[in-house]
């Protein structure tokens, strides 16, 4: 099985994809884990109470309780409490909302294409969710480029297979600029003029809906939007 996660795997990671389907259950010695790609194997191990979504330390630095209590790769109850924040705030009627908003987004960026040739992934699929993401946490159009920064960042730590020190610095830093920038965030929303204002008609603010459940001790706010974001 070829490499997970190497520069050679993100510049083409189809013959990857194409070993994956050939085998959908198999251990990964490099990974140290169990891989499946067959969607009956998924769902029936997604079902399962006896497979645990991640079993690593839960406490230490701030990157290490978001990698290991992302609401992706924790178990009931705590899953249970993220998604229920989630829910909240992205119910079937407020995301089908979101759609023309969506779509307007994605017709600005294929306004910008130029003739000749035109990176699908870089000019659309990359920055498609993160914009979204900020228009929905209500994030000025100026900071996007430091939110995905400190996204990838943070991400790359959880992607990253192997021990690389300067990624873990690199992802510590962002993810403490992330939630201090989040709880600015949070303080502004959470005042009630500029609720009003976020809140006014044609504008979408899920970011809104959940931020009281989130209210409380500073560290556990800045942690659980983190989380949840």
């Amino acid at each position: 099985m070829s490499g997970f996660f190497t520069p050679e795997f993100f510049v083409d990671p189809y013959p990857t994809y194409e070993e994956l389907r050939d085998e959908p259950v198999h251990w990964n010695e490099e990974l140290r884990a169990w891989v499946l790609t067959g969607y009956r194997e998924v769902s029936a191990a997604l079902s399962d109470p006896r497979v645990s979504r991640g079993d690593g330390p839960r406490d230490g630095d701030l990157l290490t309780r978001l990698l290991t209590r992302m609401m992706l790769f924790t178990d009931p109850p705590d899953h249970t409490r993220l998604r229920a924040l989630a829910n909240r705030a992205f119910t079937p009627r407020r995301v089908e909302a979101l759609r023309p908003r969506i779509a307007a987004i994605v017709d600005e960026q294929l306004d910008e294409v130029d003739e000749g040739e035109w990176d699908l992934i870089e000019g659309l699929a990359y920055p498609l969710p993160v914009i979204v993401i900020a228009e929905i946490l209500s994030l000025p159009r100026a900071d996007r480029g430091l939110f995905k920064r400190w996204s990838d960042d943070v991400i790359a730590v959880a992607a990253g297979v192997g021990d690389d020190p300067e990624r873990r610095k690199r992802g510590l830093r962002s993810a403490d600029a992330l939630a201090e920038y989040l709880e600015k965030v949070r303080l502004v929303s959470h005042d009630i003029a500029a609720a009003k204002f976020y809140k006014r008609p044609g504008r979408q603010c899920a970011y809104c809906d959940f931020l009281p459940v989130c209210l409380g001790n500073k560290k556990k706010t800045q942690e659980t939007l983190v989380k949840i974001a």
